[in-house]
Parts: C-alpha cells; sequence; structure tokens
C-alpha cells in the first residue's frame, strides 16, 4: 500500500495523502515520505478505530480490545446508537470526552420514499444527475451515462440535376461528425417516382411550395424536387422540371 501510494504521489495521480501514525507500516511510510522528498504533500490521518493507540491510558480504556483500538459503538450491543469522538493529551493521557449521538441503528418504522429531479439532463456530450429527496430530507444522487449521438444526414453539397452532392452524418446535438462524406446522385426531377419527368411533377413542386407539405414526405422524394439543389422546392424547381419535359433541358 505504502508504495502504491508514493507511486501516484510521484506520478501525479494524487496529489495528497495522510499519514495513519500508529500502524505497523507507518515507519516504512515515514521512510519512503522523506526518500522521496515529499513531506509537503503529507498531513496526518485522524484516526480513532484503528491499530494500537499512542497513549497507555486509552489502552485501558473500554474502547480498545486486545491492545487495539475498536469501533466501540459498533461492537458494543449497549452502546449500539452513539458513537465517539474524544480528544486527550499525548503526554499524560488524559482524556476529555465530548460525544455525539449518531444513530446506528434504529427503531422508527420510517421506510424512505423517494422522488426522482432530474438535476442535470444526460446528453451526449456530458453525464447527466438525478437527484433522490426523501420527505424525511434524505437525498442522494445518481450520475446518469451519457446519451447516445442523434445522427442525421448533412449535406455539404446538396445535389441537383446538374451535380452530384456531399452529405456525412453527424450529431444534431454535439454536431459531431460520425461518418466519413459520401456522394449523392443528382436529382433526377422525377417527383412522384413514376419514371418520368413531366407536368405532374412541376404540379407538385408548386402545391408543395404552397403548403401541401405531405405530398413529398421522403428525402428521395425532396432531393429529387429540388432540382436546382437550393435547399428549397418553389417555382424556380417547377420551372426547371417543365423545361426538362419539354426537352428544353437534357439531365
Amino acid at each position: 500500500m505504502n508504495d502504491a501510494i508514493i507511486y501516484c504521489l510521484k506520478n501525479g495521480y494524487i496529489d495528497r495523502a495522510t499519514l495513519m501514525v500508529n500502524m505497523p507500516s507507518t515507519q516504512d511510510a515515514i521512510n519512503k515520505i522523506i526518500s522521496n522528498s515529499l513531506q509537503d504533500k503529507i498531513g496526518l490521518h485522524i484516526n480513532l478505530t484503528e491499530g494500537r493507540p499512542l497513549t497507555t491510558k486509552i489502552v485501558n480504556t473500554e474502547f480498545c480490545e486486545d491492545g487495539l483500538m475498536t469501533d466501540y459503538a459498533h461492537n458494543n450491543p449497549h452502546h449500539n446508537t452513539t458513537t465517539y469522538i474524544s480528544w486527550g493529551c499525548p503526554e499524560c493521557g488524559d482524556i476529555n470526552w465530548t460525544m455525539y449521538a449518531i444513530s446506528l441503528s434504529s427503531t422508527s418504522n420510517h421506510v424512505h420514499s423517494y422522488t426522482k429531479t432530474v438535476t442535470k439532463k444526460a446528453t451526449c456530450s456530458s453525464t447527466g444527475i438525478d437527484t433522490y429527496v426523501c420527505a424525511c430530507g434524505h437525498s442522494y444522487n445518481v450520475t446518469t451515462p451519457k446519451t447516445e449521438h442523434t445522427a442525421v444526414w448533412v449535406y455539404s453539397t446538396r445535389p441537383s440535376v446538374y451535380n452530384t452532392g456531399l452529405k456525412h452524418m453527424e450529431c444534431s446535438v454535439c454536431h459531431k461528425t460520425i461518418s466519413t462524406p459520401s456522394l449523392v446522385a443528382k436529382s433526377t426531377a422525377d417527383v412522384n417516382g413514376d419514371g418520368k419527368v413531366n407536368s405532374a411533377d412541376a404540379l407538385l413542386i408548386l402545391r408543395y411550395s404552397i403548403g401541401f407539405n405531405e405530398l413529398i414526405s421522403s428525402q428521395t422524394a425532396f432531393l429529387n424536387a429540388d432540382v436546382n439543389g437550393d435547399g428549397k422546392i418553389n417555382s424556380a424547381d417547377a420551372l426547371i422540371v417543365l423545361r426538362i419535359s419539354i426537352g428544353a433541358l437534357s439531365i
């Protein structure tokens, strides 16, 4: 354990540690601290329940068993609702007790009933926090994992009847690119998918442009209707379709 802590301090995994001065490997820890010049990173660990006490008077109290300190409040059935913290003189061993009543076992029939509140909503770029609160006041937090990316196609170059396009997939929330670019075929101008380009396609485009959006509902139909590749469907596209239908424009 000492070697692991020294390694973590030297390599920046932790920047502070505390020393338990009454444990079997204390001297080994002190030697390693000094030899590695880590004195400024070490504090003293307050220890009330583990190891061998440093004063003989404490050894003779009910807080020790076989010469070692014990967790008296947990182990003594007559004091199972109280734990003790003490301050004493290291020279004479005189103890001045200060007692805190901390419930370790309860006879209450209260059962926690928690209400969850989303304190911080998780996204694809950061974790979230859910807070659970009981009517008695007890509460705790749970870290929720990041969500998956919401992938959508983004056109860096929109296709038209004249040119192919270029698209990639990215997250609509954090905008991280999650696919390599791929080519998009030219617009066919065949909006209704009947294999022909004629006035029927131009009529669909004009009706869409005045609010009948359900007539062009798929991405493929939208790309074929947006014949000039400007991202809009309007009369300019209908005019190009009509020109194609009468042979004035070749695609």
